[in-house]
């Protein structure tokens, strides 16, 4: 079988990559509206020598003493929630794409697929109370309205990163799913495991590469294809190996 599936896969990725980069990296209207609403927060009406008298509690309980607190809290979960469903509807055609295009490369029967349906009021939830912890935490070190938008840039940096890893994690899962679905469907009667053999290759996975087995046998790591959703997550986060259909295997 070509690799060249595997190259548009890979395209394919980088696309989705730099797509939810753009969705969680705010314009600068909207930090300006950041920095102006920390700046009203009660807390900051008085010195930084003043602030830096009150105990913790008292610079939290000065901090709730208005809306401004609360404001500044929904204003960064409204754009998470904003940059997150955003980036949950792109991952779902991209993972869509991978599956049509590898399935292809040996069947023009491709079935239709179901995507994971991700619990939106969760994501939510944790968007909230992660927020509220920092900017809580930040408020009580006495930190200035310009060290809180440092604050806020991290907190946005952390969901981005656990949004990237989501589509990583699914692409491979994806691409490779379609390749041992097809493999069943065609015949194919053995497989095995590429890496992308770089530096970023796992020790567990440099074991694995060029590891042949019968198309049902599991890998030497537990999994029937890199990416495989009821493998361990320590096996499948952020992997982008892939599976190669074997003739004449000698095992």
């Amino acid at each position: 079988m070509s690799d060249k599936a595997h190259v548009k896969t890979d395209k394919i990725l980088d696309e989705l990559i730099s797509d939810i980069d753009e969705f969680f990296s705010p314009d600068s209207n909207r930090f300006d509206e950041f920095n102006s609403v920390a700046k009203k927060i009660n807390l900051y009406s008085f010195s930084a020598e003043g602030i830096e008298q009150f105990t913790q509690t008292q610079r939290l309980k000065q901090a709730k003493k208005d809306d401004y607190y609360d404001i500044l809290i929904a204003l960064i979960v409204a754009f998470l929630e904003e940059s997150a469903l955003k980036s949950l509807d792109e991952i779902s055609e991209r993972v869509k794409d991978v599956y049509k295009l590898n399935y292809k490369e040996f069947s023009d029967s491709i079935p239709e697929i179901d995507i994971p349906k991700f619990k939106i009021e969760k994501i939510k939830k944790e968007f909230s109370e992660s927020v509220k912890k920092r900017i809580e935490t930040a408020i009580k070190q006495g930190r200035l309205p310009s060290d809180i938008l440092l604050d806020i840039k991290r907190e946005i940096r952390k969901h981005k990163n656990i949004f990237l890893r989501i589509s990583r994690t699914l692409v491979t899962q994806y691409e490779n799913m379609a390749r041992y679905e097809a493999m069943n469907f065609v015949g194919v009667k053995h497989k095995r495991w590429i890496t992308q053999r770089d530096k970023r290759v796992r020790d567990s996975h440099k074991r694995l590469d060029g590891e042949t087995r019968p198309i049902d046998d599991r890998f030497s790591n537990g999994l029937l294809y890199p990416g495989d959703p009821d493998g361990d997550v320590s096996e499948r986060a952020n992997c982008r190996c892939f599976i190669q259909a074997v003739k004449n295997a000698a095992l």
